[in-house]
């Protein structure tokens, strides 16, 4: 993944987790991830597409985490 993705994902992941999603701007990701503007709609077309990103990366770790713990050999039922 290149760096100033994950640095703006990051970025935006702390300001959610102290100011809440609504007060968390471009320009407060951006300065968490001591970028620019312009770095940051490099990537992303918007604050929402940048969420909407971090939200995948975080459900693709989730699946992941899960495919990793369950046993493929074992019936379904034991899957589940």
């Amino acid at each position: 993944m290149n760096d100033f993705r994950q640095r703006l994902l990051d970025a935006l992941e702390a300001s959610i987790a102290e100011d809440g999603y609504a007060k968390s701007t471009v320009a407060g990701i951006v300065r968490r991830a001591r970028t620019s503007r312009r770095t940051f709609y490099e990537h992303f077309d918007s604050r929402e597409a940048c969420f909407v990103a971090l939200l995948a990366d975080a459900n693709a770790d989730q699946i992941r985490q899960i495919s990793e713990a369950v046993d493929p050999s074992a019936p379904w039922q034991k899957q589940v």
